[in-house]
């Protein structure tokens, strides 16, 4: 999972002035190693499914909150 940088190399100013926001630089927040790339593909497709707030959760490591958040209309108020 990617999410914007707090501090890149180069000045925000300088390195991102003419990207549109969706374009800026990002930085890896969470990743998982698979022994089959078949297994990293499926489990990709499965995160692109899923709601902000599983992946919020998923990403700080809270694994108590992804049951609560993965039945439908799960409460939101966890995340």
């Amino acid at each position: 999972m990617l999410r914007k940088p707090t501090s890149v190399g180069c000045s925000q100013r300088r390195c991102n002035q003419n990207r549109p926001p969706k374009r800026q630089p990002v930085v890896l927040v969470w990743a998982e190693q698979f022994p089959d790339i078949t297994d990293a593909i499926a489990v990709e497709r499965q995160i692109k499914g899923c709601s902000r707030a599983k992946k919020e959760a998923l990403i700080r490591g809270d694994f108590g909150a992804l049951r609560p958040l993965s039945k439908r209309g799960g409460n939101k108020d966890l995340a």
